[in-house]
């Protein structure tokens, strides 16, 4: 391969690797944080050249900026959590401010005031009002992880607290969810729905398939969620709805975990209105029927099957450390969490009549079928296709009967799926083609995750 070859390749990586940056940077949301501002002295004279320190509480990693020739700074890209910020330059005392919170996607505005003394003497600025992010427009509330953890949730899901954001909407009641169910953990909204929703989780999209979160992370996985209800932001331009950003959590220079469980009982619910009926409607028949043993052995009877839940989890973060080898204090952390769903329950409250194949159907006899839409339901031999030279179709001869022959099961499987289907034991309830005839009022519906 020629030189000139070689340098094209280059070239073609280069602008590859660039449009690949500038892709992700416009499809990813960011979640991270800024604290900015300006240093003034005692007289109001902006001073540039400032040294800037930010500082995490609780990893020790600093960032550094210099003030411009405005006297201004800015440290983006800060993870959630708590900061102190100092100012040095000569001929001036050191400032030292502590107590600054940063939330998910938050900016933070601090004026500096640098009064003039020697840098060995030090100002420290410990209680002030909390700091406004004065940088924007947007309409929403940040819930922290302790009022994360502390708040009951169903299914310890986080994504159905953004429901209870300022300005948020929610149609339906709550009802019970898994660790999949991101339709109903998405179901809440914001000016009636239009364009609806969008997620993030660490400034990565997290909408999934018909604008609803596409991953449900655990309840003691998240540090912060950030509910947007009216945005003006233009890093959020693709929907007009609420915005719902996530922060998960990470390590710190403290070995911390939790350990969580959750029991659910169904029989601890309200039993369904239309479960109330039918047990009361089958009490009155007893009574009418002058059987008063069964009337009193229905009223023992529970209103609703048994059903239980076990959500549990259990996680760790902290610094990376080997002995001997790396410590990675101030430097390198992790953070890890396992989590475990396990239901036995009996199917949701609903439809509970399904339809089945009948013992004749079974057998390949179809004729009670031509009773009722001989056009529609009329079976057909496969085996008999032919080509209809004046119509340019192919056509089958019907069965005769609509009975097809014992000897005619094309698929060797049919005896195993014919054991996995109940015989009809609802017959009274069969419309006129023949539909809804066996009824199952406790179908198991467990998840196990």
């Amino acid at each position: 391969m020629g030189k000139n070859h070689k340098n094209l390749l280059r070239c073609f990586a280069v602008l590859l690797g660039i449009a690949f940056l500038i892709g992700s940077t416009i499809f990813s949301q960011e979640t991270r944080g800024t604290i900015a501002g300006r240093v003034t002295d005692p007289s109001g004279g902006v001073i540039p050249g400032v040294s800037i320190t930010v500082a995490n509480v609780e990893t020790n990693v600093s960032n550094n900026a210099l003030t411009n020739d405005s006297g201004l700074f800015e440290v983006p890209f800060l993870m959630p959590g708590q900061y102190t910020v100092t100012a040095e330059l000569s001929g001036f005392k050191r400032y030292f401010r502590q107590g600054i919170a940063l939330n998910v996607g938050s900016k933070v505005s601090l004026d500096i005031t640098l009064e003039v003394g020697e840098v060995s003497e030090s100002v420290t600025v410990t209680a002030q009002e909390p700091l406004l992010d004065t940088t924007s427009a947007s309409i929403g509330q940040v819930m922290d992880n302790r009022r994360i953890m502390e708040l009951p949730v169903l299914g310890n899901n986080v994504m159905l607290m953004a429901g209870l954001g300022l300005g948020m909407q929610r149609p339906g009641g709550y009802n019970y969810l898994g660790l999949h169910s991101t339709i109903g953990a998405s179901d809440y909204r914001t000016a009636g729905g239009v364009g609806g929703n969008e997620w993030t989780l660490d400034g990565t999209p997290n909408t999934g398939h018909t604008r609803r979160a596409a991953y449900l992370p655990y309840t003691d996985a998240v540090d912060e969620v950030r509910v947007e209800s009216t945005s003006f932001d233009a890093r959020v331009g693709h929907t007009t709805g609420a915005f719902v950003a996530m922060q998960s959590k990470a390590g710190t220079n403290q070995y911390h975990g939790t350990a969580t469980w959750s029991h659910w009982q169904q029989r601890w619910n309200a039993t369904p209105s239309n479960d109330n009926a039918a047990y009361w409607s089958k009490i009155r028949q007893a009574e009418a029927a002058g059987d008063t043993a069964l009337a009193q052995q229905l009223r023992k009877e529970p209103r609703q099957p048994s059903g239980r839940s076990n959500n549990y989890a259990a996680s760790i973060g902290g610094p990376v450390r080997i002995p001997k080898l790396y410590d990675g204090t101030d430097k390198l952390f992790f953070f890890f969490i396992f989590s475990g769903f396990k239901d036995n329950k009996t199917e949701e409250p609903g439809n509970k009549l399904f339809t089945v194949p009948t013992a004749d159907e079974r057998r390949g006899d179809f004729s009670r079928l031509l009773k009722i839409n001989p056009a529609r339901y009329q079976i057909y031999d496969p085996l008999t296709t032919t080509f209809d030279a004046a119509t340019g179709l192919f056509v089958r001869q019907p069965f005769p009967g609509n009975i097809i022959p014992a000897n005619r099961v094309l698929n060797p499987m049919y005896k195993f799926y014919e054991k996995l289907y109940p015989l009809p034991n609802n017959p009274p309830q069969m419309d006129a083609e023949g539909n809804r005839n066996y009824f199952n009022g406790a179908i198991p519906f467990n998840w196990d995750y």
